[in-house]
């Protein structure tokens, strides 16, 4: 009986034992598997944020890095560019003019102690007009010799700054015009203090278009009397979003979202804050908006939206079978008797306080 009872007592220590041990088993294999899937998940978000950053610097680098505009100058510089550049007589002229011109180099501190760089042509009699010649994303003040010749052959005084991140910029990213509309009204302030009397028009094409409307919306000199805008677009986000769809058929989200964190960490550089509409709706300087209706580059409709949005003095040309920045080339008559007819009226008003 004794022996029995002890042969029970055992088979219950047993028994206890081997439960205790696969409760242990049990819980050692919860705690692999939660190990494996803490590892699984955290591989995951670092290989996704690596892929993030990769492609946001990427991105960056090819689109607002001085990298962009210094590819682009030397393919101009090719012999084949240069063929074709011959064709377009109205671009190829107005550069050569410029250069001929030999302008002045003009470098100024901007607002934060910043060299600004840019170059002055003089009219042939001493004058209070000036026009202030806005390059478009990767061109040079040499690409508005076309426009700034017209403007010369009228009389006016012209300035053409090298926007950031492109020809003798010192600064080593290209901001879309963002950071821009704040060198331009520095490069104001220095026209009005060279030429206290001085009238002063902005004019832009494609992203020097953008600057000037970015411009419009902070505290403009009244000096400035008006602006011509020929072919901007809305926003930094908006044109990204038209390329991106157009060319790599992507959606803006999520496929910007990484230039976008990199922009802001980089420059400083918020491109969904960057926008053309929201500036002239603040602006007070009369606005003549111009597109032509075959730009293959910036959405004629974008014209609309901004024409629509502005909260100033604003007027604005179609042009029919005008490509991108081609405009003055597609209706040359139409375009310069609208672009002259705006500017003298803006002019002879009396200057706002």
């Amino acid at each position: 009986m004794v022996r029995v009872i002890v042969d029970e007592i055992r088979k219950f220590n047993r028994a206890v034992t081997t439960a205790v041990q696969l409760q242990k088993s049990g819980i050692h294999f919860m705690n692999f598997t939660l190990d494996l899937a803490a590892i699984i998940l955290s591989s995951s978000f670092l290989f996704f944020a690596i892929l993030y950053i990769g492609a946001g610097a990427l991105l960056y680098r090819i689109l607002l890095t001085r990298r962009t505009y210094q590819r682009q100058a030397k393919h101009t510089t090719s012999d084949s560019y240069q063929e074709e550049r011959r064709k377009n007589t109205f671009s190829y002229d107005g550069e050569m003019w410029f250069h001929s011109m030999e302008p002045a180099e003009t470098v100024i501190l901007s607002r934060k102690n910043a060299p600004l760089h840019g170059y002055t042509i003089p009219a042939s009699e001493p004058t209070d007009r000036w026009v202030i010649c806005l390059h478009g994303y990767t061109g040079a003040p040499d690409t508005m010799g076309p426009f700034g010749r017209k403007f010369h052959n009228s009389g006016f005084n012209t300035l053409y700054p090298a926007l950031r991140g492109h020809e003798s910029s010192e600064h080593r990213t290209i901001s879309m015009g963002w950071h821009d509309r704040l060198d331009i009204i520095d490069w104001c302030c220095y026209v009005i203090k060279q030429n206290p009397r001085a009238q002063i028009v902005l004019f832009g094409v494609s992203m020097g278009a953008s600057t000037a409307m970015m411009a419009s919306g902070e505290n403009m000199p009244a000096a400035v009397r008006c602006i011509v805008a020929d072919c901007g677009f809305s926003s930094v986000w908006e044109i990204f979003a038209v390329q991106i769809k157009r060319y790599a058929r992507l959606p803006a989200n999520p496929f910007l979202l990484p230039i976008y964190t990199m922009a802001l960490l980089k420059d400083k550089l918020d491109i969904k804050a960057a926008s053309c509409v929201r500036q002239v709706k603040k602006s007070r300087t009369p606005i003549l908006f111009i597109h032509g209706d075959a730009d293959e580059l910036i959405p004629h409709a974008m014209m609309d939206d901004l024409f629509s949005a502005a909260g100033c003095e604003k007027e604005k040309l179609l042009v029919h079978h005008g490509r991108h920045g081609e405009s003055a080339n597609a209706a040359p008559e139409l375009y310069w008797s609208t672009v002259k007819s705006f500017i003298s009226r803006k002019l002879s008003q009396p200057q706002l306080a």
